[in-house]
């Protein structure tokens, strides 16, 4: 897809946006990946539409997890407020990947964040495929 965008953009006449764009898609992907692992985790233990389900509200939940984090800060209950912390600090900061507004004005990622995101995803990949094996060695399939 991210080819065939650079295309349209080639085509159109946006050449230099073109070549900027590909940050954006690398991140994209890497988010991707992240999202993968949750899933596979999930069907590891549970139904495909429980899966399905599971992973979509990772999703969003990883996309608002800055507000999420504010939300927390924001509370009275130190009960809710470790709650909604462990949430944060537990599931996937997909905001974390979002680049596709700054990159359509031309921007590219920094290489600090773009090694960021990258050691973030590995990480995060390695340690639910961990968790997955985990369980799925356990599972009885008699």
């Amino acid at each position: 897809m991210g080819a065939g965008v650079s295309l349209a953009l080639l085509y159109v006449g946006g050449g230099s946006l073109a070549l900027k764009i590909w940050g954006a898609i690398v991140l994209i992907f890497l988010e991707l990946a992240i999202l993968t692992a949750v899933a596979i985790l999930f069907s590891s233990f549970s139904s495909p539409a429980l899966s399905a389900l599971l992973t979509f509200f990772v999703f969003i939940i990883g996309n608002f997890s800055q507000s999420l984090k504010d939300f927390a800060a924001n509370l009275g209950s130190p009960v809710t407020r470790a709650f909604f912390d462990f949430l944060y600090y537990a599931l996937p900061n997909l905001s974390f990947y979002s680049f596709r507004t700054n990159a359509a004005n031309g921007e590219v990622p920094t290489a600090v964040m773009f090694g960021g995101a990258i050691i973030y995803a590995v990480a995060y990949v390695f340690v639910l495929l961990v968790i997955t094996i985990m369980i799925f060695s356990r599972r009885n399939f008699k």
